[in-house]
This record gives C-alpha cells, structure tokens and sequence, in this order.
C-alpha cells in the first residue's frame, strides 16, 4: 500500500515514543533513523523487526507494531475534518444533506 512505503505513520511513531517518556525533539530524531533504516530496507516502518528499533530505541516494545498500523493512525485523527471514522462519517452525512438540499 501506497501509504505504508509513504511512511504516513512516522507521526504515530514518534507520537509512540512521546507517550512512553521520549521529549518530542528525541522522538523526532528516533522516528527519522528508523524511516530511513526502513527506507533502506525498502520496507514500511512497520515491517521492520522489533529488535531492530530497539537497536534504535530500547523503550519500543512490542505494542508499537499495534500503533503502527493505518488504521490507529486514521482513528487517532478524531479533529473535526479528519480521517477517523466517525469524522469521514459525519462528512458523509452533511455531504448527503447538502446534496439533498439541491434536489428541492
């Protein structure tokens, strides 16, 4: 998928490493030498194995390949206008009302 070698979820990445104590800055720099480790491998992020990132970083444990996937990353964009769920749902909707609101 387009998306995983995009490397679209080195944000939840380093939002990963913030949550386990990581200052944003060092999670920045963690999450840019395991993409370009990922890269070099011509894998997705999270295809590369665990004891590789914690060559990396020993504080990742097994639960980042949870984080890691696309749909953690769409349903953490809950802001209106995002990606998660609810939000491409509540888009539907006024998309559908709007378009109702024509045929009158």
């Amino acid at each position: 998928m387009a998306a995983e070698l995009g490397y679209s979820n080195a944000t939840d990445l380093a939002d990963y490493l913030v949550a386990k104590g990581i200052p944003f800055r060092d999670a920045h720099e963690l999450t840019g030498a395991l993409v370009l480790k990922a890269a070099a491998a011509k894998v997705a992020l999270e295809a590369l194995p665990l004891a590789e990132m914690q060559h990396v970083c020993p504080l990742i444990t097994e639960d980042v390949f949870a984080a890691l996937t696309i749909e953690a990353g769409l349903a953490k964009r809950n802001a209106y206008g995002g990606t998660s769920p609810q939000q491409v749902l509540a888009a539907l909707k006024q998309s559908q009302l709007w378009f109702d609101s024509l045929l009158v």
